[in-house]
């Protein structure tokens, strides 16, 4: 990959491949197409797939790829929709492997979304623009293993409280 272009982006002390990048995406799609070809895989995981924070400086690749849409957050949104890419490649090779991704584990606070948790932690949808809830919508995943990692009684996120909104 090209070190100048926009494919990767500093930010906060690492290197994040940029999600509104075009050949950001292709090399990850081309990451999953050589796995599925070269290894004998059941499946493709993704993990952490969003944007690393709300102040990700990403303005020169919206001003390039996002001139046509309303705002930069719907943007952001339609560029982590785009695990879509890696599950249509994979598919093409072998439609019998899996294709996850783990999210964080709070989609949305109810007090930002009405869809949202009975929570009180960083959102995913409207923090780090993943809208894992459109991946299902769109078949685009097989599954999700959202990242639960706190404790029952925790009272920013509850461990069941939160599988409970996941089962639903």
């Amino acid at each position: 990959l090209d070190s100048g272009s926009d494919v990767v982006i500093e930010y906060g002390g690492g290197i994040y491949y940029n999600p509104g990048s075009e050949e950001a995406r292709e090399h990850i799609v081309a990451g999953v197409e050589e796995i599925v070809r070269n290894y004998d895989v059941d499946g493709i995981h993704l993990d952490d797939y969003f944007y690393p924070g709300t102040d990700f400086n990403d303005t020169e690749t919206f001003a390039r790829y996002g001139a046509d849409v309303n705002s930069n957050d719907d943007w952001r949104h339609e560029n982590v929709n785009t695990p879509s890419l890696a599950d249509e490649a994979r598919h093409t090779l072998d439609p019998e492997l899996s294709f996850g991704v783990s999210p964080a584990g709070i989609w949305a606070n109810k007090s930002e979304n009405s869809r949202g948790s009975d929570t009180h932690g960083q959102s995913s949808y409207s923090e780090l623009y993943c809208d894992s809830l459109e991946w299902i919508r769109r078949g685009t995943v097989d599954y999700i293993c959202p990242q639960l990692y706190w404790a029952i009684g925790y009272k920013a996120a509850d461990f069941e409280t939160l599988v409970r909104w996941w089962q639903k």
